[in-house]
């Protein structure tokens, strides 16, 4: 039976999907990843790899347990980070990248009332590569989705 709930993360993390899913030693002129960007130098490299290294993270930890049904991550740029609920520490506006999935099993989150509760301490202090596109400073490099400098937010939508 599917799930009454799809879910979406809010990062300020770059999570975009690339398809670049190995190190390459020389670059390719003319060539892009997945996203449009191009290929041709080895920082855009090392970039669209990090990126993809990023969301390859969400999908494992996604993962943990249950097998989600996810869409592909959308870059949300300028937004007001409070509609969010953000830590303040990252300013009023920056670009916002945004996944939505479901699962299988109803309430494979829950813990007593809180329908994320295991999401958030599954992701909570994960290292990610910082750096990329992102508009503002996430330093550590880590997914926070505790109160204290939240750069990550999990939201419960009913279906």
């Amino acid at each position: 039976m599917m799930s009454d709930y799809s879910y979406t993360l809010h990062t300020l993390l770059d999570l975009t999907k690339t398809g670049v899913l190995r190190d390459q030693l020389v670059p390719i002129v003319g060539l892009k990843d997945l996203a449009g960007q191009n290929l041709g130098t080895k920082s855009d490299w090392t970039r669209s790899r990090n990126q993809q290294r990023n969301w390859e993270t969400i999908i494992q930890l996604l993962s943990l347990r249950t097998q989600p049904t996810v869409t592909d991550p959308i870059k949300l740029e300028d937004q007001l980070l409070s509609q969010f609920g953000f830590d303040s520490m990252y300013g009023e506006r920056a670009a916002v990248w945004s996944v939505t999935f479901s699962t299988d099993n109803v309430d494979v989150f829950r813990v007593d009332h809180n329908p994320i509760a295991l999401l958030q301490d599954d992701f909570d202090k994960i290292p990610m590569v910082a750096g990329l596109t992102e508009t503002v400073d996430i330093n550590p490099p880590l997914i926070i989705t505790s109160l204290a400098g939240r750069n990550t937010v999990f939201t419960l939508v009913l279906i």
